[in-house]
């Protein structure tokens, strides 16, 4: 499928996927390609620290872009080049690189943007009740407490704001684009925080979530979700 012009992007923050990106990419080209759209993929490497690169360019995949990144900057950072770089005039979206989610919720998404009109923004929820999830008992309960977490912040009707998928209008996403300074985590909760303030319409998806690959979450980055998220209260007061 080319096109100079796509009418769907997706975006992929990579960080040390060298063993997952092929797959993953595989499962996500035969979504799109169900689709009646000209699509285009950017990866985004998020530093080199494995040979996620020289899996790349081994792949023969249509409309595939790789941005890569020399040093690690963070899954928002990533995001944020990625989006900037997309050509699509109609839809954006974006996912995490891994194995843990199964690519047919962005494909669900636009779906539901395309019979909906009034729909502006979609994203994958854990607590949709047709999402199916195998995910460890600690991470349920990390996930819950950043859920009341947010709820106390923020006036947010979503259920889930870290799941990563979503996918939405191509001027929704990049005018909720979130700032610089926040470059982790917590970029997604930014982005909706800030669709909302615009009056742009969420809604929610399924997901498919099996947890079986290390994860980039650790301590350190789960502290730093808490001071982004704490800067991203702090900037939707109008202190920013």
């Amino acid at each position: 499928m080319v096109s100079q012009t796509p009418n769907l992007s997706i975006v992929l923050p990579a960080y040390r996927e060298a063993e997952t990106i092929e797959e993953a990419l595989n499962k996500i080209y035969k979504e799109l390609n169900n689709l009646d759209y000209a699509f285009e993929i950017i990866v985004v490497v998020d530093g080199i620290t494995d040979s996620t690169v020289d899996v790349l360019e081994t792949l023969n995949l249509p409309n595939l872009r790789t941005i890569v990144l020399d040093v690690n900057q963070g899954k928002g950072a990533a995001l944020r080049v990625g989006i900037l770089s997309a050509k699509s005039n109609l839809y954006i979206g974006f996912m995490d690189a891994d194995l843990d989610l199964e690519p047919w919720s962005i494909a669900a998404g636009i779906e539901l943007l395309d019979k909906n009109p009034d729909i502006d923004l979609v994203v994958g929820s854990k607590l949709h009740p047709n999402s199916k999830i195998r995910y460890p008992l600690f991470r349920k309960f990390q996930s819950h407490l950043y859920r009341i977490l947010v709820s106390r912040l923020f006036d947010l009707r979503i259920s889930d704001t870290q799941t990563g998928i979503k996918v939405g209008k191509t001027e929704v996403i990049k005018q909720s684009l979130p700032g610089k300074e926040i470059n982790g985590f917590a970029f997604d909760l930014s982005l909706l925080v800030t669709a909302s303030k615009l009056n742009f319409k969420i809604s929610e998806v399924p997901i498919e979530l099996n947890y079986q690959f290390e994860s980039s979450v650790r301590l350190r980055s789960a502290v730093e979700t808490i001071i982004d998220t704490l800067k991203v209260y702090w900037q939707s007061r109008g202190n920013g």
